[in-house]
């Protein structure tokens, strides 16, 4: 999620004031130390305007390695590529933000 966030430019701020949950609880939330309720996720997607099943389906690319290695899943393999393009604007993203300080 905090991937889909930073790719749309949304503040994690804004994101925990939409899907009305605490900034820390989004912020544990993408780091993976807590589980999303379903709402959470549904609103999520409304808020980046994806289907629900394409946040389950980065989740599931993200956490599974072994798909990189199992060319029979298409759809997983393309989200796989999709995270490392995302992670490259997370990087860039991080870099712009430590220069502006």
């Amino acid at each position: 999620m905090r991937l889909l966030r930073i790719f749309n430019n949304i503040k994690a701020s804004d994101v925990a004031k939409s899907l009305d949950i605490s900034k820390s609880y989004l912020s544990e939330i993408e780091h993976g130390k807590k589980v999303p309720t379903i709402e959470i996720i549904d609103k999520m997607a409304n808020l980046l305007n994806v289907r629900t099943s394409t946040i389950f389906i980065y989740e599931e690319a993200l956490n599974d390695e072994g798909l990189e290695n199992n060319s029979e899943f298409f759809i997983p393999k393309a989200a796989q590529k999709w995270l490392q393009v995302l992670e490259k604007v997370e990087c860039k993203d991080s870099k712009n933000n430590l220069t502006k300080k």
